[in-house]
């Protein structure tokens, strides 16, 4: 059963409450990853990285914000940049818990393809934590291969189109 999502930009509390879950899921890899074994690190650590990622929050120039819906009900979200040429890069890729294992995170990331297909982008390209294991199938499975190397943990993977015609 193919399910479809509709992705819209997040409204300015959706946005607030994804920063707090943005922020306690990097916390958590952070230590689950072993890069740190102290909790106030951890929150320092993810708390700089979206702050020098995000100047300006939700008004950051070239980062998008998308609340992705589904039969009525917000079932995930999505946060993109277009800072690199060509490349749309998903930073955040998540599908709230009650609504995985029923094809809402492939729904999820045939709409991101969507959108960078007729934005004439080459590639996306995203990075998950080795730790997750559901991420990295689900990528592997629409064809994104690794790109560089691991990075604190962190695999990137990419899906390259073919180049538009020009």
């Amino acid at each position: 059963m193919s399910q479809t999502v509709e992705l819209r930009p997040m409204t300015p509390a959706e946005y607030e409450r994804f920063l707090q879950r943005n922020l306690a899921r990097y916390v958590q890899e952070l230590l689950r990853t072993g890069q740190t074994d102290v909790e106030a690190h951890a929150v320092a650590e993810a708390q700089g990285a979206l702050d020098e990622g995000l100047p300006n929050g939700m008004d950051t120039p070239l980062h998008y914000f998308l609340a992705a819906e589904a039969d009525g009900a917000v079932v995930g979200e999505v946060w993109c940049d277009t800072t690199e040429p060509e490349t749309v890069f998903l930073n955040d890729f998540y599908v709230y818990e009650p609504h995985r294992r029923q094809g809402r995170g492939a729904a999820m990331l045939r709409a991101v393809e969507t959108i960078a297909e007729r934005g004439e982008f080459g590639r996306i390209v995203t990075h998950v934590f080795h730790t997750n294991r559901a991420a990295l199938a689900l990528f592997a499975a629409h064809g994104y291969l690794p790109c560089g190397g691991e990075e604190n943990g962190t695999i990137f993977l990419q899906k390259q189109y073919p180049a538009p015609a020009r």
